[in-house]
C-alpha cells in the first residue's frame, strides 16, 4: 500500500484502522463549516458575510466540496472559506482567500477553526452510543478504535490550529 490515507480510506478498502495516523483526517461540509462558524464567533458571522462568498470566490461553498480537518490544523479549503466568513474585505484582497491574512486576523481565523474542532470532538457520541447493538463484537472493536482516531485527529487539529494562531 502506497501513499498517505485516511483512516476512512484504510477501514473502506483495506479493513483496518491505523493508529496515531498522521494522514487521518476529520471532513466537514462546507454548510457546516459555515454555521459552526458562525457559532464560534463572539456575536456570529457579520451580516453579509455568508451572500459575499459567491462574489469574493465562486463555488468556494458549494456543497459538494469537501472541507477537512487535519492533524496538523486545517486543510486550504477551510483555511479560505473562513477567512472569507471572518474577513471578507482582507480576503478578497488576499487572493480570495488563499492567502494568509494579517497577523491578529489570521489568529481570529485559527482560533475559530480550533473552536470548531473542540466542538465536534465534545459533541462527537462514543463508540457505545453509535452501535446501540447493531453491530457483532469485531465490528465493534473497529468501530471503537475508528472514533478514537477521529477523537485523536481532531485534538491534535484544535492543538496545531491554537498553536498557529500564537504564532500568527
Amino acid at each position: 500500500m502506497a501513499g498517505a490515507r485516511s483512516n476512512d480510506v484504510l477501514l473502506q478498502y483495506y479493513g483496518f484502522v491505523a493508529a496515531n495516523n498522521p494522514h487521518d483526517t476529520y471532513a466537514l461540509s462546507p454548510a457546516d463549516l459555515i454555521v459552526e462558524t458562525d457559532a464560534a464567533c463572539p456575536g456570529g458571522l457579520r451580516k453579509g458575510a455568508v451572500a459575499s462568498l459567491n462574489t469574493a470566490a465562486p463555488g468556494v461553498a458549494d456543497a459538494s466540496n469537501t472541507i477537512y480537518l487535519t492533524r496538523d490544523g486545517a486543510d486550504d479549503a477551510a483555511l479560505r472559506l473562513v477567512r472569507l466568513l471572518l474577513h471578507p474585505d482582507d480576503a478578497a484582497n488576499a487572493d480570495a482567500g488563499r492567502e494568509p491574512l494579517r497577523p491578529g486576523a489570521e489568529a481570529e481565523v485559527r482560533t475559530a477553526l480550533a473552536a470548531i474542532a473542540e466542538s465536534r470532538l465534545h459533541s462527537m457520541p462514543g463508540a457505545e452510543e453509535v452501535l446501540e447493538g447493531q453491530i457483532g463484537a469485531e465490528g465493534a472493536e473497529m468501530l471503537a478504535r475508528f472514533v478514537d482516531e477521529k477523537r485523536r485527529t481532531l485534538q491534535a487539529s484544535a492543538a496545531a490550529l491554537r498553536a498557529s494562531a500564537a504564532r500568527a
